[in-house]
């Protein structure tokens, strides 16, 4: 009796342990977890038609650029988006760098004009005033979701993605300021 009773409590021990490991979302299952993509600008230029011939003529070089993109979807029906704000704050003022030759060229001036024009002596300084203004505080966006069979929402975003695993792909979405058409498929991984 007493040997029996010891074989219940521990299948009974064994199975609760595997009840709260399945709970958890432990690596491997679910949407639940984290997720790191990377966000090529090199792809979006190809993907967006015209897109390449039109930064070349403006002077803008995003050859090479790329930030992270983490989602961390939490089992309370919360979800975190983000950008590494250090990436972003690079790739921006590499973006205006480049911009500014061509913006004082369109405005009929030199660089030198444009700089004067907007109260600064260098492309550096330029650069950094048109960071200030535009901002990368906003790298991080927090809300609901659900997820039912390869259609995640977000807000009200529908997301249409595929789980393999450890890897979630995002096929499609319905707001370019979430997931950019340009940009997909977008391969995330569980980290």
């Amino acid at each position: 009796m007493k040997k029996t009773l010891s074989l219940i409590l521990a299948a009974v021990v064994v199975l609760s342990a595997l009840v709260v490991l399945a709970s958890c979302g432990a690596k491997g299952e679910g949407i639940v977890g984290t997720w790191k993509a990377n966000i090529s600008f090199d792809k979006m230029m190809a993907e967006e038609e015209g897109a390449a011939e039109q930064y070349e003529a403006l002077g803008i070089d995003l050859k090479g650029k790329s930030v992270d993109l983490t989602l961390e979807i939490r089992e309370d029906g919360t979800y975190t988006r983000s950008i590494d704000p250090e990436q972003m704050k690079s790739v921006m003022t590499d973006l205006f760098k480049s911009m500014i030759p061509a913006m004082a060229e369109m405005m009929g001036g030199s660089v030198d004009d444009y700089l004067s024009m907007m109260g600064v002596s260098s492309i550096e300084e330029a650069a950094e005033k048109m960071l200030e203004e535009e901002g990368t505080d906003d790298t991080t966006v927090n809300g609901k979701y659900t997820y039912e069979e390869g259609k995640l929402t977000l807000d009200e975003t529908v997301v249409t993605v595929e789980l393999k695993g450890d890897d979630l792909t995002v096929k499609e979405c319905d707001n370019d300021e979430i997931f950019p058409a340009a940009a997909l498929p977008l391969a995330f991984e569980r980290q």
